[in-house]
Formats: C-alpha cells, sequence, structure tokens
C-alpha cells in the first residue's frame, strides 16, 4: 500500500530533479565557419583551376596546426608517403603546399571564388587510402584517407573499377534522378549529358536549382550557434547523464538538406587502429532542412556524451562538431555521404578549426537509477 510518506517523498525527489534540471550547467557556442572537414583532402571544395580553397586548419612545415587559416592549397600538395605509396597513420607528416594566403576582409576579390565539387573515382585502383579524390588523372597522389564512404556503392563490375566523376561548379552538383534541368550525369561515364541531345530546341529546360555559382563569400555568410546543456540527472551517481544540443542556423543555402556528425576521441586514432572511427552522426536522422530564408532550427538528446577519461567509454568522448551540405540533396541514412567527403558532401561548421581538441568542459556519466 503507498502511503501518504511514499508520495511525498516521491514528489520532494521529482521536484529535485526539476530543480537540478534548471540549473544544469550549460554552454552557448557560435559555430566556426569552415571549409575544411578532415585535414586530408585539405578542403572540401576547389577552384576553378583544381586547388584547395581551405578556411581552417594549416599544416605547416613544421609539421604543425595552424588554426584558423584561409589559403589556396596547390592540388599537387604531397600527402603523408610511405614507400612511394599514401600513408595517413600520421596526418601531419606532410605540409600542404600553400600557393597564396587569401584575404576575407570585406570587398576582397578572394571572395568572390567560385567554389567547386572534388573530383572523384574510381572507388578501387592501385593507390593507398581510400576512394581516389581528386580523381585519377586531375593530381599525382589520392589525397584522400578515408575508407569508401559506401563499399556497395558499386556491387557489379565494372563500375567499382572504373566509375569517375569530374569536378563541378558547386550550384550544379549531381543529384541523383533530377533530370529536368539537364544537367543530369550518366553513371557510367559520369560526366553530364550534352542538354543539346536531348529535349525539344529551343524549348528552355525547367530548373529546380540555383543559376548562380555559389562563392566563397557567400559561403562563409553561414550563422549557427549551439547550446548545450546537461540533462537527466541520476541522483543515484550525483551526475548529468545526458546532454542536449540545440542548434540554430541562419543564411545557410535555402531549401537545402544538411546535415550534422561528431568527432569522437576515437577519431583521432591512426586510421589502420581498428579501434578508429570516422565523423558519425549526432543522432538519427541526421539531416535536416533549411526553410526558403536559410533558416533551421534543430535539437538532439544524446546519452553519455562526455565520459571522462577513467570511463570505460572514454573513447566515445564527443569532442567537435560538424554541419555539412549534402549537394546531392540526399539522405545515405546513417552514412555522411555515398563517395567522399568534398564530392557530395560539403563542410560548412567545423568547431575544431581553432585547434580546439575538445570543446566542452563537462562530463557526463552511464545512468544507474530508473529516475533518469
Amino acid at each position: 500500500m503507498v502511503t501518504q510518506r511514499t508520495t511525498i517523498v516521491g514528489e520532494l525527489g521529482r521536484i529535485a530533479r526539476a530543480v537540478r534540471e534548471l540549473q544544469a550547467p550549460s554552454l552557448t557556442l557560435n559555430l566556426l565557419n569552415a571549409t575544411q572537414g578532415p585535414f586530408w583532402p585539405p578542403s572540401e571544395y576547389l577552384d576553378r583551376d583544381g586547388n584547395f580553397v581551405v578556411v581552417g586548419l594549416i599544416v605547416d612545415v613544421n609539421r604543425s596546426l595552424v588554426p584558423l587559416q584561409a589559403a589556396l592549397v596547390s592540388k599537387d600538395t604531397i600527402p603523408p608517403l610511405q614507400n612511394g605509396k599514401e600513408n595517413f597513420d600520421d596526418l601531419y607528416a606532410a605540409p600542404f603546399k600553400i600557393l597564396r594566403y587569401l584575404d576575407l576582409s570585406p570587398g576582397s576579390k578572394d571572395l568572390d571564388i567560385e567554389l567547386y565539387t572534388l573530383s572523384y573515382g574510381p572507388r578501387t585502383g592501385d593507390f593507398g587510402g581510400g576512394p581516389r579524390i581528386p580523381k585519377a588523372g586531375d593530381t599525382k597522389y589520392n589525397l584522400s584517407y578515408i575508407n569508401a564512404l559506401n563499399p556497395h556503392l558499386f556491387p557489379l563490375e565494372p563500375f567499382d573499377t572504373t566509375y569517375t566523376r569530374p569536378s563541378v561548379s558547386l550550384h550544379q552538383a549531381p543529384i541523383w534522378g533530377l533530370e529536368n534541368d539537364r544537367l543530369r550525369h550518366g553513371l557510367e561515364a559520369g560526366v553530364a549529358i550534352d542538354p543539346r541531345s536531348e529535349g525539344v530546341p529551343g524549348v528552355p529546360a525547367f530548373r529546380v536549382r540555383r543559376r548562380k555559382p555559389i562563392t566563397l563569400g557567400e559561403w562563409l555568410q553561414a550563422r549557427g550557434t549551439l547550446k548545450i546543456t546537461l540533462t537527466r540527472y541520476d541522483e543515484a551517481i550525483d551526475a548529468y547523464t545526458g546532454a542536449r544540443f540545440d542548434f540554430d542556423f541562419t543564411s545557410l543555402l535555402p531549401h537545402a538538406i544538411y546535415l550534422i556528425f561528431v568527432f569522437r576521441r576515437l577519431s583521432f586514432l591512426p586510421i589502420s587502429d581498428p579501434r578508429f572511427r570516422m565523423g558519425e552522426p549526432l543522432g538519427i536522422p541526421e539531416f535536416f532542412v533549411t526553410n526558403g530564408k536559410g533558416e533551421a532550427r534543430v535539437s538532439y538528446e544524446v546519452s553519455h556524451p562526455f565520459p571522462d577519461a577513467n570511463d570505460p567509454q572514454a573513447g566515445l568522448r564527443i569532442l567537435g562538431i560538424g554541419v555539412s551540405y549534402k549537394s546531392d540533396y540526399q539522405n545515405w541514412s546513417g552514412r555522411l555521404g555515398l563517395l567522399g567527403f568534398g564530392v557530395s558532401t560539403h563542410i560548412v561548421f567545423n568547431t575544431m578549426v581553432d585547434n580546439t581538441l575538445d570543446f566542452a568542459p563537462f562530463t557526463t556519466k552511464v545512468p544507474v537509477s530508473c529516475n533518469t
């Protein structure tokens, strides 16, 4: 039988937990603009000549990371090598080849640089690292160290070893199945189909995508804030066991698809380490869609995101956040992209480009109470 005393104690417990939630530690961050996700390739955007447009971290000649830099990095940059082959176990083993630093001040002509996607392919071949990015023939080396984002992309021969995709202006990136703008790309060749070969001569195509190129200046106008608030206080262990991530975005592309992902401590192990983890979704679904003004608000609640160094799950601690634009307008379930970073997935914000390796001074624990 439930006594009045039990009821009062239970109510007081609920009140105490509510007070804890109201007083929970929180942190608000302005997300940092970036054109760089991983260090390799140096950027997820190219200029018209195929060089990397970098806003982020620069690996210098001293094998040090220089934060918050803007530079044009040569497509002929030599990546870390071992016996002449790409080896990305040490991401800082080779410096970026800087062509020149960029001026991002208002009125600078560098803000007018037209952004291009990275080229791709093939997925397999006689080279180190992951899929060939940039594609074979565009550069001497493969500058992508991540293995194919979807190993089942081409289950049948010969596409697995032959498919390539050229670099294209970001606003004309291929969208699978979109044919009414006459910019569709043939799967076999990976190149745009000549619009003069189809349709009615003299009748303009109905276009659903933007007509004007996307410039570096427009890209850097994007704004985002993130508020992290600890949640699910567990009285049994006197600790918070979760956190809420509240995002507020403005000045993104209108009616566009973006995704949110995290870097964990295990993401910084050598790629040959079996415990290595790529960036992965903060939550499911990992994507959001902007409104007609390029605005969006997104919220996730995550269990135990910040284990401390002594926690058995220490390697899963979230160290940073990234937000990327999906130029293919496709959600690939839990994967961040189908082909590779810079090909159809393009970074917008990266909390790590100021070389902050742990952006939240919080600690969470695994819950033991049923009251969390």
